[in-house]
């Protein structure tokens, strides 16, 4: 029997940006990512990396919101030989470079999917997945996932410690180690993906210890002069192809990974000696922004997706800060000696132990309870959060909104004024906050510290049972008691456009990157979509959707509908009808859904009381939370 047809998540979520493309600065030294992959709560826009960091549950018959942090518990990769990095590909395989082969993983699976026979020191992979290994005496390039060697070509050295190569493949740095009057030394040479040696012989110190390549294809290097511990050392760019230095910076980088460029094409270097992580924007010699919190003696630096930066702390920890952020969200101890790097785009991360011979690979965020929240809550059905992380809870029993601080279990504030039987908030820009009042056919704005209403709009409101706010504060109102959807510029309270095309019963809404506004229908069990400023709809979606209670959009524009009826997600192309994936394993009247850092898809399950995670490929769950879960209604992320 199905239960409570209206009810709805009380959250508008939708997506802007882009999936992040290749990350720059990891070991394979690829191009920097064009944008990053930002959620959207509300109009609430979240560092995709940085949203995992807290997600929070209303549960109706618990009388609680429970909160959750992430859980980071590592698979362990043993390897056949000493690990000597850690890379991910685009599409978040892991390569694992040893003296004896290549190991190739496909997370969160600990067995390889493939292995290649052979000496590789490093690893490097280009924007088309193609896989370039330093051998000795040899570079060896292969096809994507490295399923097939394409060529090879020889060095001028015989030992190959360091790789990296330009997003097209076209420049292909190395650095080798050489024996010069009894002594090694590193020199660093380019070639062309021909197996063509470009420039040979480039040395800046008696011992190079990272390289990477730049925005414009400039070849960054490290050297340290070991010989004179005295002496800084410094990172060197030379324009491809040449032995022209077009910028010199000192500092001393110990691992290859101890520099790296962020999305904005930004120079970042894990100073060891300093104890130091520094950006030096994208040109200059001069730091724009130094981070010393959490940082000891750093050898790793790396970039997620949503711009989060995680520093690779020599042996002892790993610290990850949210974008312009100077002290860490989150410290990692680290469990084995770790002294290498790597994150992939989709989430997971990897710590190299070349001492014990093992990759760390941590999976995408699993979140564990962290703390209830009793007072005051009473029935809750909506949540939201402000920029400030303090967080909103909509309490239909006692007809209040509650204000939590950040890390709160009791009220900072009750807001009773105006509300009867509340069904769904939102946040806007200004932190203004708007609740639906589904007991009195209005929706009521309270200012971000007033508990009297500022305005009551009512003129069109019926029934409302869903609220959105799209990127320029226009708010969206669903009214499941006339069949419309009412759209109101920012601060006023007549409408200006008023939907009906195709609307019966809407009971949840999404606006996407584009501004097109998508209204559930649980009557008719469609889904519409409109078009930005249009009043007739432009595609009716009805394939897999059984009483839609919630909805989402992904960072590419893929639609997701959970049917409350049938025990399902359904997943929809972007700009599409046709159904592309249900998820159905482990869901049991699924009512409300988020997105966290990694991509994930989060359910809120109320039939078998559990918040249910998916990846973006797989329909099995990638975990399923029931602790602290009672009648789920609402997901939150701060």
């Amino acid at each position: 029997m199905k239960k409570r047809r209206w009810i709805s998540l009380g959250l508008a979520l939708s997506v802007a940006g882009c999936a992040s493309g290749s990350l720059a600065g990891l070991p394979n030294g690829s191009a920097p990512a064009t944008a990053a992959s930002v959620l959207r709560v509300g109009d609430r826009a979240v560092p995709a990396d940085i949203a995992a960091a807290g997600i929070a549950v209303a549960n109706a018959r618990g009388n609680t919101v429970t909160q959750y942090r992430t859980g980071l518990a590592p698979t362990t990769l043993p390897t056949a030989g000493l690990p000597n990095q850690a890379v991910f590909d685009r599409l978040g395989d892991l390569y694992v470079p040893t003296p004896r082969e290549l190991m190739v993983y496909r997370p969160p699976s600990a067995a390889p999917v493939r292995v290649v026979p052979g000496y590789a020191a490093a690893v490097a992979i280009d924007r088309d997945g193609r896989v370039y290994v330093a051998e000795e005496h040899a570079i060896a390039v292969y096809s994507a996932g490295a399923e097939a060697r394409l060529h090879s070509f020889p060095t001028s050295a015989g030992s190959n410690t360091y790789i990296a190569v330009n997003p097209s493949g076209s420049v292909i740095a190395v650095i080798d180690t050489y024996a010069m009057h009894g002594h090694s030394a590193t020199l660093l040479t380019e070639y062309a993906n021909d197996g063509r040696q470009l420039v040979g012989g480039i040395g800046i110190g008696n011992q190079l210890t990272a390289v990477a390549i730049g925005p414009s294809d400039d070849v960054y290097v490290a050297g340290v002069n070991f010989s004179q511990p005295g002496l800084p050392g410094e990172i060197a760019a030379f324009s491809p192809g040449t032995t022209t230095r077009v910028r010199t910076i000192q500092a001393t980088v110990r691992e290859r990974d101890g520099i790296a460029f962020d999305a904005k094409g930004d120079l970042w270097i894990a100073d060891f000696s300093a104890s130091q992580v520094r950006d030096y924007g994208p040109s200059g010699n001069t730091p724009i922004r130094t981070i010393t919190s959490g940082v000891s003696q750093p050898v790793g630096v790396a970039f997620g997706a949503g711009g989060a930066l995680y520093v690779l702390n020599y042996f002892t920890s790993l610290s990850i800060y949210a974008p312009d952020a100077s002290a860490p969200w989150r410290t990692l101890a680290a469990t084995h000696r770790v002294d290498g790097l790597a994150v992939a785009p989709s989430g997971p991360f990897a710590l190299v132990s070349r001492g014990d011979a093992t990759v760390l690979l941590y999976p995408p965020a699993v979140p564990s309870l962290e703390r209830t929240t009793t007072g005051g809550i009473a029935q809750p059905w909506s949540l939201a959060f402000d920029r400030a992380k303090n967080e909103y809870v909509a309490n239909r029993a006692n007809d209040t909104v509650t204000v939590y601080a950040p890390g709160a279990t009791t009220p900072s504030r009750t807001i009773s004024d105006g509300i009867k039987n509340p069904s769904a908030i939102a946040l806007d820009s200004a932190d203004d906050l708007y609740v639906a009042n589904r007991g009195a056919n209005d929706v009521t704005v309270y200012g971000p510290q007033s508990g009297a209403p500022l305005r009551t709009i009512s003129q069109g409101v019926n029934a409302p049972l869903a609220l959105a706010l799209d990127a320029h504060d226009h708010l969206y109102v669903a009214n499941s008691g006339n069949d419309s959807v009412t759209v109101y510029g920012p601060k006023q309270v007549d409408p200006s456009r008023t939907i009906t095309d195709g609307i019966a019963s809407p009971d949840a809404l999404a606006i996407d990157a584009a501004g097109d506004l998508y209204v559930a229908n649980d009557k008719s069990a469609s889904v519409l979509a409109f078009p930005p400023g249009s009043a007739v709809f432009e595609r009716r979606i009805t394939g897999g959707i059984s009483a839609p209670a919630a909805l989402a959009v992904d960072p590419s524009g893929n639609l997701y509908v959970a049917n409350s009826a049938n025990d399902s997600v359904t997943e929809y192309a972007a700009n599409s009808a046709k159904l592309a994936r249900t998820l159905s394993s482990g869901l049991a009247h699924p009512v409300a859904l988020a997105f966290d850092s990694s991509g994930l898809i989060l359910v809120a399950s109320e039939g078998n009381n559990a918040v249910v995670g998916y990846s973006m490929t797989s329909t099995s769950p990638a975990f399923s939370i029931t602790d602290g879960i009672d009648q789920p209604h609402a997901i939150a992320l701060p």
